[in-house]
């Protein structure tokens, strides 16, 4: 085979390949031998034909067409091995042409290519953080919430209780026309609402939350959530301003409506200062909140579990040091991915557009499954009720999937730069920390974490956090410590870019489980140790059988 390679613009190989006669007319013959064992021809035995009673049957054209799929299946790996060429996934046959002589056109996405560029030599100034005494003050204060005396109340809504509440609003107002000017259409561009109180399994939506630049619309929702908890602290009004004078005296099962403007000089609304909020509350229960004072005992009491209680001094020393600790390892993050941007910004990266493509599926999938999780229903409602294509779609994903793959490509190529790997040992011990958390019910609960699954997801959590912490040392221009080389675990060897970069976005970044686990974990043991205790009151049962 003469094979000539050609490298195209959007990452694909091109290889023109030219066949053999020989081949050709065999490969010709192998296919009429094929179709006649499928079609039945009159006078033969299935599979017996000659090629020329074939050929006049079924036509020159369905032996062509099956001759130039099967000799091109039968080629294929070997013009790829002769070329040298590493392919991200099946190529296709371009083309065949049979003048001047029998030649194949391959097209083949290539695997991606990275080069990262002098990566050492960034240097991003590193800004420390500072816990200050109001968020301090803070902590001290959420602790004494949660410490407090909670009372349910059949009296009306009063200034300091604890309502729960359904919420449903939507913008009143008409939306601002839409500036010319990038600036104001930027700041016109995103909309957020919070709502303080307890975290539920619901959650509020805004019209932004659809699409990041799109202007809110009257109608619009603005925040919905059911089951809603909210102090009635006027230092922090919930929601936003006059919301709790428009509930003070409202009584259980009573629904109200009122519209409130989002404040102009806050920094949580810009983007929709002085629109108007319509409400509607339905008040679902009432509680007095009975608060201890900030002191020695109440310090005594929220650390009667330690070693030695504290006293309110040492309360707040140890609160500050948390909350640093806390907003050290959140600069350190942020400070890592400014190291991996500029890294990506200088990096050269090619892929094929089938790799885009699949990583926009991927995306979309993800999107799916969190619909379904969250939402309670799939995508194919979402698009029906937003009148949104699957090309629409694929378009919305498009810009966000080529910077997700650029940084994934990126990450992976500084990691084998980097020779960055574990010990040995390392998941295991990471395994034991997290059991610890079950004390005596460990070996109960270690079926759930010593698994291929948890396993590789524990490895890629700690390979990301061993690079990223190698990206902070190097945009800090810290010298770098020459790691013991240790053969991977299997886990993190054959994790995915793409799981190691996920690993950032777990809760779990040090070695803990969040409640929702622990609860899910504790059903799945007690499901376990139900069948266990069945099936050992069975074989006491049999063995009784047996005796008597």
């Amino acid at each position: 085979m003469n094979i000539q390679t050609e490298r195209l613009e959007n990452h694909v190989a091109r290889l023109t390949v030219e066949v053999e006669d020989k081949k050709w007319e065999q490969a010709k013959h192998k296919a009429a031998r094929a179709l006649s064992k499928k079609y039945r021809i009159p006078g033969f035995r299935k599979g017996k034909a000659p090629y020329k009673i074939v050929l006049r049957f079924l036509g020159e054209s369905s032996i062509m067409e099956s001759a130039i799929e099967n000799l091109g299946n039968e080629i294929y790996k070997d013009v790829l091995e002769k070329a040298e060429i590493d392919p991200y996934t099946s190529g296709a046959i371009e083309k065949f042409d049979l003048e001047p002589q029998p030649t194949y056109v391959f097209t083949v996405p290539l695997q991606p290519e990275v080069e990262l560029g002098d990566y050492h030599s960034i240097r991003i100034d590193y800004e420390v953080s500072e816990v200050s005494d109001e968020l301090v003050d803070e902590a001290l204060e959420q602790l004494r919430q949660q410490q407090a005396l909670v009372e349910d109340s059949d009296q009306p809504v009063a200034v300091n209780n604890r309502i729960t509440v359904d919420i449903h609003s939507e913008f009143a107002d008409d939306a601002p026309e839409v500036v010319d000017s990038a600036e104001d259409e930027d700041a016109l561009a995103e909309d957020s609402t919070d709502i303080e109180g307890n975290e539920d399994d619901t959650e509020e939506t805004s019209a932004s939350d659809d699409d990041e630049n799109t202007i809110p619309q009257k109608g619009d929702n603005f925040a919905h959530r059911h089951d809603a908890v909210l102090s009635l602290d006027p230092e922090r009004e919930p929601l936003l301003p006059g919301f709790i004078d428009a509930m003070l005296g409202a009584t259980v099962d009573e629904e109200r409506e009122f519209e409130l403007t989002v404040p102009e000089d806050d920094e949580d609304y810009a983007d929709i200062g002085g629109r108007k909020i319509r409400f509607n509350i339905t008040l679902k229960k009432v509680q007095v909140v009975t608060l201890s004072e900030l002191n020695d005992d109440f310090a005594a009491r929220v650390t009667e579990k330690d070693d030695e209680p504290l006293t309110l001094l040492q309360l707040r020393v140890r609160t500050r040091e948390e909350l640093q600790e806390e907003a050290n390892r959140k600069t350190d993050d942020d400070y890592a991915n400014k190291v991996l941007d500029a890294i990506v910004e200088q990096a050269t990266v090619n892929f094929p557009d089938a790799m885009l493509t699949d990583r926009i599926h991927e995306m979309i999938h993800e999107f799916d499954m969190q619909l379904q999780q969250e939402k309670g229903f799939n995508l194919e409602t979402y698009q029906q009720v937003l009148g949104i294509t699957h090309e629409q779609l694929h378009e919305e994903y498009h810009d966000a999937a080529i910077t997700g793959l650029q940084h994934s490509l990126v990450l992976g190529e500084v990691i084998t730069a980097e020779g960055v790997t574990l010990k040995d040992d390392e998941v295991e011990a990471e395994i034991e920390k997290m059991l610890s958390q079950f004390g005596e019910q460990a070996d109960v609960f270690r079926q759930f974490f010593d698994t291929p699954e948890q396993r590789a997801s524990i490895a890629s959590r700690l390979l990301y956090g061993r690079i990223m912490s190698r990206l902070a040392k190097i945009g800090k221009g810290e010298s770098l410590e020459e790691e013991e080389v240790e053969i991977p675990v299997e886990e993190a060897s054959t994790a995915s870019v793409s799981e190691i970069e996920a690993a950032a976005t777990e809760e779990a970044s040090t070695a803990s489980v969040s409640e929702d686990e622990v609860e899910e974990i504790e059903a799945q043991a007690a499901e376990v140790i139900v069948e266990d205790e069945t099936a050992s009151d069975v074989a006491e049962t049999d063995d009784e059988e047996k005796s008597e």
